[in-house]
């Protein structure tokens, strides 16, 4: 599961003085710091609950009216294809998945605030969560792109037309809150008013009527429903480390981070398949404990798979497990079998693997994050801070895959 940034722009207009009897202003004052929730500062992790479902979906093409479409019938209609299996419907009529989100705050700036986005899926319904996906964002310092607002300003707002605003007890978890509840209609907010925190959301939507072309003939496909609900699951302060330290000078010098590696998947009895892979990390910005990247993967053309480009947005910051930079003076006071943090939404444990001298001379540190269904490792070279090889690894009964990426040039 992937997160889209969103971020608001808050406009303070300032009296000008008069500075002579000439008709001379000061120029514009610097608007104050947008006001978040004391909470709102690195280390703060949040981990929600969220489930979709796709109901009505066809494992069939859909073929949607357009004037302006490549297809055709034989009485003049036009239309376009969408392949219903890329929205969510290519494993029956009614599909669904769930899983687990987390962000952590890893940093903050005088009007934003840097997340980590973890994805985590299950495949059952009560089966352990798998690491699948991190990605990241840069959101707006007083609304958290939707996740939190300051008590203050919850209770200062009023209905509108295009937003209604509610307010009353809502139970979640074994707790009720006092909540504020923002809902626009097909999209919908719980917050707790104490905390300003985001604790449910809802998000449904339809798609458009179509056809399906079945034994020769065109038949009426009805409108799809989805769903999304996501729900609070808890929030804790990480201690790690190098919380809040300041990363190494070559985090904001260095332009790119070129990985090489792929995708190993091993079979008992069959032996096994790697698929090459390139990983680039561009910076984009960054401050004194954080670094942007946008990430792209590369996998060229392999057996009959095609090639693959995807692009994501990371960073790095000193206020979670993982990333591309830490600290080297962190690093020197790493020794392994210390416990670094443990998770009790995930079950995830965070150690540090090993630390010492590897046969090419580096001095490296090796911190690995494990729960029942997968492992993640990040080695970091000691004397830069940098990260030198990264390792996810999602064991089955059927197979085990493994992905990983080893550093091969900054620039």
């Amino acid at each position: 599961m992937r997160m889209r940034r969103r971020a608001f722009l808050v406009l303070v207009l300032l009296a000008a003085p008069l500075l002579s009897s000439v008709a001379q202003v000061a120029p514009p004052a610097a608007p104050p710091p947008p006001v978040a929730p004391d909470w709102v500062k690195p280390g703060a992790r949040i981990t929600y609950w969220t489930g979709t479902i796709s109901l009505e979906g066809t494992r069939e093409t859909i073929y949607v009216l357009d004037p302006q479409g490549d297809i055709y019938d034989d009485v003049g209609n036009r239309y376009r294809i969408e392949d219903d299996r890329s929205k969510g419907g290519g494993f029956g009529r009614n599909v669904g998945g769930h899983g687990f989100l987390q962000m952590d705050i890893v940093a903050v700036t005088d009007r934003e605030v840097c997340l980590v986005l973890r994805a985590y899926v299950m495949t059952d319904v009560d089966s352990p969560p798998v690491l699948s996906m991190i990605s990241a964002s840069r959101v707006d310092r007083a609304t958290g792109g939707g996740l939190w607002g300051h008590p203050a300003v919850f209770r200062k707002m009023r209905s509108t037309r295009d937003q209604k605003v509610l307010r009353g007890p809502y139970r979640l978890g074994g707790r009720t809150y006092d909540s504020v509840v923002l809902s626009t209609g097909r999209l919908a907010r719980v917050h707790d008013s104490e905390s300003g925190l985001m604790i449910v959301e809802r998000l449904t939507g339809q798609s458009q009527r179509g056809w399906v072309w079945q034994n020769g003939f065109f038949y009426p496909a009805p409108p799809r429903s989805s769903g999304c609900l996501t729900l609070f699951r808890g929030f804790r302060q990480m201690r790690v480390p190098w919380s809040g330290h300041r990363l190494p000078e070559a985090a904001r010098k260095v332009n790119r981070l070129i990985y090489q590696g792929g995708t190993t998947v091993s079979m008992p009895g069959s032996g096994e398949m790697t698929i090459p892979a390139t990983m680039t990390l561009a910076r984009q910005a960054a401050g004194d404990t954080w670094v942007q990247y946008e990430q792209i993967f590369y996998q060229p053309p392999f057996r009959i798979q095609p090639e693959q480009r995807t692009v994501t947005p990371q960073i790095s910051g000193t206020g979670t497990v993982g990333g591309w930079w830490l600290p080297p003076a962190d690093l020197a006071k790493l020794k392994a079998g210390t416990e670094i943090d443990r998770d009790p939404s995930i079950g995830s444990t965070t150690m540090v693997q090993s630390a010492g001298v590897v046969p090419d001379g580096r001095y490296l540190v090796t911190i690995r994050e494990t729960a029942a269904r997968y492992t993640a490792q990040w080695t970091y070279d000691r004397a830069l801070g940098v990260l030198a090889q990264y390792q996810l690894i999602h064991p089955t009964p059927l197979a085990t895959t493994t992905y990983s990426f080893s550093l091969q040039k900054m620039e």
